[in-house]
């Protein structure tokens, strides 16, 4: 028991009050007690059982996992289960205990049960009504319940719900697991029913609170919560419960004698913001206040001392009066009302979260009147460990730090979680995550929350918490006097909405900076800002943005500058994503430390000097000596040779041939291994040259040099060389990406293009892998209904069922056949035709059932006209198709109200749900366009039948119109929807290639033929004509032109040789 804080008048009366009531205090070796109030039952939408797949664990946790099960079996929590569900199990590794043994934690992963479980709408307490019960208590105890969720019982028809299993068998709950969905409302539930009647006692959650206004009270009203839980048979946790306190935080609040005020530690982020000492750090300054900036009166008239920094040379290196006093009454304004919120237990929260490079930050928030204002802010340093994670490490980090620390207020309901880095999104399914995100995972296993990405360039709050940390602890107890002037009288309830979110640097976009200036220089500093004039002042310094990937890497926040602006910086540098350009003003003299990432390391081994205009070769031997090439007509390459070590021959060498504001490439030739120590100080003696001498200098460092191959005809001759060798005929990105690795010369793409375009063997067998779009065409709408049908077969529960939809009422009918003949077909046709009119025109696809001659025959007789759909092309039957998913739907429906009943009554069922179900564009059922009528339900049958039909006769024509006009509307917008991307596919003459459907794997997929246009047939060497779509068709190889064609020999593999090398006798191939 924690007594170091008592009196002795306050130590006695409580250790014989604890003496009296053994019973409920949890002793470390005592089988876990539960209570007789409730028992937690998990109704699911439908009984099928839920089964998910175990995850893998490691080996050497199979002992500690068979002993945590053992433990849990011992004390009745859990038993051997027959149950058909299962859950998985996670291991989670904990730290060593202090005899060093390891300890794990095992998590059941109830997700895809808790997608099937029924919400329990128990209400939980409402904050304000808690609080109000507190009046002037001077004393104050938080109770700790011992394994609250285990000491309540499953109800007997949930336990096999429960399930999970291991390698040492299959077990099911008898106690309320944690993980499952509605495991915190049955908490609730049950710790309200005990202390219903009682005073004194605060219940939220597992947040006990006794608290009485002297000792005497308070040894009688912990003698009555005491008996309350000895009679309820409730244990409590002795080590984590606190007596006689004075102060208590309760739900984000202290609660002390004085009475209630905030927590100071979801004010301190903003309350002990760094003043900005930088334009960097005010843009971040604005972006946090400006985001409120609406719910601050006169915001601009307060923040012009700060804009008056933005002006470009008007650096804040001397603090005035003025700019300080408004930082602070901007601050003092963002944690009072109206911004600051009350928080409102019954709406949910928005959790926004941010990692930089060494802090995280957090802001929970909810909304007013479709504003979004804050109710705490949090932020914190990393330590030098937490530094070193990763980019997911980091902001996982944020989100586990930001919950346990909001814990009073999400903790047992629903809550949005915003962040900007998308593979979060994603952490419920991460496959094989680390051990370190398994148990961060696990610890956010407790909270029902949804991970939203948000976009990065609405949020600036978060981002400034994280980019200027003010840690936890940072406020101590005689420090809170600045928050006795917060006023939450005035706080009013909200609904909850999304928290904007961004993770980018706030910074003036190139060539702004004259634009802030003027609009500032034009505002007179008495009068109010219009909101034009403020839209325009935000959207330059803080809705615009510049994304700098390097600045999560590189942000070192005890020593940040200023950006250069655009004319300090070298030309070209910002158009270089692997360019981190230091801001530090150069100068011939400086240190080379002091001046970063001014050598650049190109580390792609694929990329090679050549492609630089500029070039440095520098090799180690003698004599030394210096010469210049240019290649390729625009190139020079500059090749040095020098002795080592000789920094007085390099450095006459860059003086004499280097030109300031350059761009050069710079490469030490490897002769030997040997070398490699001596190479590696060449760099170093170079860079040190380069900096000390031209500040201006760019030099991109390259680890290889390859072959210049100039001649045109050289080009050809390799090209060829490596397509049609040992590559056998590999493809365009194949073959460039090969001769990239030793040779170079401009436009290789476009000559490797050329030559495999036109190689023989290529076109016979190759084509182009992108299919083509072909246009949607609108087809004829008919007038009324039954003029034109489409049928269908589909198969469901081993019964194939043949529908026939009605094209302009969408009305369906569904039969049930005994197989897909023709005879089945035309006896359930025949059945339709005897209850509703003949149409014009049937549209079928082609199965053996329509396309054949006795189909045929029955609609010639019926003057029915047969459309077919091209074969493998069900688009233009796509109203039946799209319709056979509602049906099944349905269907499934059905079968799980009335399993027992037969198909037949269970497709009656199904097809009058869908007849009498108002079509999304027509407004109207499908049996109200074709009879009039609708399916009665509680109304006089003949009734309705007698004056729907009466409606529907006088208005028939001007209906039909008009549904024929909705139908039109519709097709018309959804053709030139799908048409967007798509083209009028032309087929070429001469040979294409076809897809083959009836294949092995052995055969292509695409076969030749040739197409005669002026027939507009494909000649394939069959008497049989067969319908082929534009889709099921690709071009062949498009040709750039003739200039150059390889010689493709298919007996020989020919390897080119560089001029400069002799040719063996045998390379007369190409």
């Amino acid at each position: 028991i924690r007594t170091e804080h008592l009196k002795p008048d306050e130590k006695k009366p409580l250790i014989n009050l604890l003496t009296q009531y053994p019973t409920i205090i949890q002793q470390e070796n005592d089988t876990l007690s539960s209570t007789n109030l409730l028992k937690h039952e998990i109704r699911t939408e439908d009984e099928i059982p839920v089964y998910s797949k175990n995850y893998r664990y490691p080996v050497v946790y199979k002992k500690l996992v068979h002993q945590e099960i053992e433990k849990l079996l011992k004390n009745h929590i859990i038993r051997p289960s027959a149950s058909p569900y299962n859950s998985p199990i996670w291991v989670v590794p904990k730290k060593q205990d202090a005899s060093g043994k390891n300890k794990i934690r095992v998590v059941i992963d109830y997700r895809n049960l808790n997608k099937k479980t029924i919400n329990d709408r128990f209400p939980l307490p409402n904050i304000e009504d808690l609080l109000n019960q507190l009046g002037k208590a001077k004393y104050f105890s938080a109770i700790d319940l011992a394994s609250g969720f285990h000491q309540i019982e499953m109800e007997p028809n949930s336990i096999a719900k429960t399930a999970f299993s291991t390698d040492s068998g299959h077990y099911e709950f008898l106690r309320m697991p944690f993980g499952l969905k509605n495991a915190p409302p049955t908490f609730q539930r049950a710790m309200n029913s005990v202390f219903a009647n009682t005073k004194n006692v605060l219940v939220y959650m597992d947040d006990l609170i006794i608290f009485s206004k002297t000792i005497t009270e308070h040894i009688h009203d912990l003698e009555n919560t005491f008996k309350l839980l000895q009679k309820h048979n409730l244990k409590i946790q002795l080590d984590k419960t606190e007596f006689f306190k004075k102060e208590i935080t309760f739900l984000g609040h202290i609660i002390s004698a004085d009475g209630i005020r905030p927590n100071p530690t979801k004010i301190s982020a903003v309350k002990n913001f760094p003043i900005p000492k930088t334009q960097k750090q005010i843009k971040q300054f604005l972006g946090l206040t400006g985001y409120y900036r609406k719910m601050i009166k006169n915001y601009a008239k307060i923040a012009k001392p700060l804009t008056e920094k933005l002006k470009q040379g008007n650096e804040p290196t001397s603090l005035t009066n003025g700019y300080t006093e408004a930082f602070n009454t901007l601050k003092t304004m963002l944690i009072n009302s109206p911004i600051l919120q009350f928080p409102d237990f019954n709406k949910t929260f928005t959790l926004t979260t941010d990692a930089s490079n060494y802090a995280i930050g957090a802001v929970l928030s909810q909304t007013v009147n479709g504003k979004d204002l804050p109710i705490s802010y949090a932020s914190r340093t990393l330590n030098a460990r937490e530094i070193n994670l990763s980019t997911i490490e980091k902001e996982l980090l944020a989100i586990v730090w930001a919950c346990k620390h909001y814990r009073p207020y999400l903790y047992g309901r629903s809550f949005i979680i915003c962040t900007d880095h998308k593979p979060l999104q994603y952490l419920h399914n991460m496959k094989d995550p680390s051990a370190k995100l398994l148990r961060w995972k696990n610890q956010l296993s407790d909270y029902d929350f949804d991970i939203k990405h948000v976009d990065g360039k609405t949020n600036y709050v978060a981002d400034a918490l994280s980019r200027n940390p003010v840690p936890l602890n940072i406020i101590k107890d005689g420090e809170n006097q600045a928050l006795d002037n917060i006023d939450e009288t005035n706080i009013y309830p909200f609904d909850p909405f999304d928290s904007p979110y961004i993770d980018q640097t706030l910074a003036t976009p190139p060539g702004k900076e004259e634009e802030i200036a003027r609009i500032l220089d034009e505002i007179d500093p008495q009068k109010e800002m219009t909101p034009e004039e403020l839209d325009d002042l935000i959207k330059l310094t803080l809705n615009e943005f510049e994304y700098n990937p390097q600045e999560n890497e590189n942000d070192d926040p005890l020593n940040e500058k200023d950006p250069p602006n655009e004319r300090e910086q070298p030309q070209g540098i910002k158009d270089d994503p692997q360019i981190i350009t230091s801001p530090t003003t150069r100068s011939p003299t400086i240190s080379p430390n002091s001046v970063p990432n001014q050598i650049i390391v190109i580390p792609d081994k694929n990329k090679c000097l050549n492609i630089e205009k500029n070039q440095i070769q520098i090799s180690i031997g003698n004599p030394i000596n210096s010469k210049a090439k240019t290649y390729f007509g625009n190139k020079t390459r500059l090749i040095w040779q020098v002795a080592w070590p000789h920094k007085e021959t390099l450095l006459k060498h860059c003086l004499e041939y280097l030109a300031p504001n350059t761009t050069y490439g710079f490469y030490c030739s490897n002769q030997a291994t040997v070398l490699n120590n001596i190479l590696e100080d060449i760099y170093k003696l170079f860079e040190e040259i380069i900096l000390t001498t031209y500040p201006t200098f760019r030099i991109k460092r390259y680890f290889k040099i390859n072959i210049d191959v100039e001649d045109p005809d050289d080009q050809n001759e390799l090209t060829t060389s490596y397509h049609i060798g040992k590559t056998c005929h590999r493809g365009i990105n194949d073959t460039c990406d090969r001769l990239k690795q030793k040779y170079y010369w401009p436009q290789m793409i476009e000559s490797v293009v050329r030559i495999i375009n036109n190689c023989d063997i290529c076109k016979q067998i190759k084509y182009e892998r992108t299919p083509p779009k072909q246009k949607f065409k609108l087809t004829p709408t008919p007038n009324r209904p039954f003029e034109k049908l489409q049928m269908d077969t589909l198969f469901f529960s081993n019964h194939s069922i043949l529908t026939i939809m009605d094209c302009f009422s969408k009305r369906m009918t569904a039969h049930i056949i005994n197989s897909t003949n023709s005879i089945e077909i035309i006896d359930s046709l025949r059945e339709y035709l005897s209850y509703f009119p003949t149409p014009r025109e049937i549209q079928t696809d082609n199965g053996k059932e329509f396309a054949n001659k006795g189909f045929e025959s029955f609609l010639q007789y019926n003057n029915i006209s047969h459309y077919l759909t091209t074969p493998h092309h069900h688009n233009s039957i796509g109203l039946i198709n799209r319709a056979h998913s509602t049906l099944i739907e349905l269907l499934n429906i059905v079968q799980i109200q009335e399993p027992k009943m037969p198909l037949n009554k269970k497709l009656k069922l199904a097809i009058i749900a869908y007849n009498n179900t108002p079509n999304s564009t027509l407004k109207l059922s499908p049996n109200e366009i074709s009879f009039g009528i609708t399916f009665p339900t509680e109304q006089n049958e003949a009734t309705i039948f007698e004056f729907q039909t009466e409606e529907y006769h006088r208005e028939k024509e001007l209906i039909h119109k008009a549904i024929k006009e909705l139908i039109q509307k519709e097709k018309e917008e959804r053709t030139d929807q799908l048409n967007e991307d798509r083209e009028e596919v032309t087929i070429p003459p001469g040979k294409i290639f076809v897809k083959t459907h009836n294949r092995n794997k052995a055969k292509p997929k695409y076969k030749a033929v040739i197409y005669d246009p002026n027939k507009q047939k494909i000649l394939t060497g069959k008497t049989k004509e067969t319908k082929i779509h534009p889709t099921q068709i690709k071009r062949p190889r498009k040709y750039e032109d003739n200039s150059y064609k390889p010689t493709c020999s298919q007996d020989q593999e020919n390897e080119y040789h560089p001029p400069d090398s002799p040719k063996p006798g045998t390379s007369s191939g190409l």
